[in-house]
Parts: C-alpha cells; sequence; structure tokens
C-alpha cells in the first residue's frame, strides 16, 4: 500500500468537495450567473471548508487503521 498515493487521493477529494461544496444547493443557472467562467476556482475559507463528502472517507480511512 502506498500511503502517498493514498494521502493524495484525500486531498484531492478534500480540495474539490471544498470547491464544490460553494454550489451544492446551486442550479447551473445561478452557477454561471456567480462564476461565469468554470465555476469556483479558488479556495474560499482557510483551511478550507469541506462537507460530509470528506468527512466519511476520512472515517473510513481512519476505522480502516485503527483495525489492524
Amino acid at each position: 500500500m502506498n500511503i502517498n498515493k493514498i494521502k493524495s487521493c484525500l486531498y484531492g477529494s478534500a480540495f474539490g468537495d471544498s470547491l464544490g461544496g460553494l454550489t451544492e444547493f446551486f442550479d447551473a443557472q445561478h452557477i454561471l450567473e456567480r462564476w461565469p467562467s468554470n465555476g469556483p476556482e479558488e479556495l474560499q475559507e482557510n483551511p478550507a471548508a469541506v462537507t460530509d463528502d470528506t468527512r466519511w472517507p476520512l472515517c473510513n480511512v481512519f476505522f480502516s487503521i485503527r483495525k489492524k
């Protein structure tokens, strides 16, 4: 198991979740009005805000590690 690949997957998922969280309940028209190009491209908070879409995979990893 390559721990760096696992970390990279979790970080990438968390960053994507943080960017997508800004638009989660908006329709396409609202998103295009607020972010005319490609949607949000920069994290808005420091540290970046995440949703349960990040928390659940982290829980799975933590519990998998604890089981061993």
